[in-house]
């Protein structure tokens, strides 16, 4: 479950980011980026289904991109659209990221050692992103 949602944020991710690197698309008015954004989503939700092979856990998981996207661009509504799915799709990832990578360290039953290296790792990970 984890995984997949990894997976459906980090497509994304990639195709909301292809989309910002086009030129002055970052900003863009509303009735030019709010429609290339959910065209983004939309090609998220596609190529997650292919992926994942389960239509309903891409849609479900493009949707939370979709309504985290919505809520932080009543917050900071100075940012255009594709900019605002950048950055929730950045934080979903890296959050997501984070869980399963920590799931993986102490759920697998790994010996203490392993686990002590991983948590480091962890931390320093941690510690990137907050850059």
């Amino acid at each position: 479950m984890i995984l997949q949602a990894l997976i459906v944020f980090s497509l994304g991710l990639g195709v909301t980011t292809a989309l910002a690197l086009l030129p002055r698309l970052i900003t863009a008015r509303a009735w030019l980026s709010l429609p290339l954004a959910a065209g983004a989503l939309a090609l998220t939700a596609w190529l997650a289904s292919l992926i994942l092979g389960d239509a309903g856990v891409a849609r479900d998981d493009t949707i939370v991109i979709a309504v985290l996207a919505l809520l932080m661009r009543a917050l900071q509504r100075r940012w255009s659209w594709i900019g605002t799915q950048l950055f929730v799709t950045v934080a979903l990832t890296s959050l997501t990221y984070l869980v399963y990578a920590a799931t993986l360290t102490y759920a697998a039953g790994l010996s203490a050692l392993v686990i002590a290296a991983s948590t480091v790792l962890l931390l320093l990970e941690i510690a990137a992103l907050a850059l």
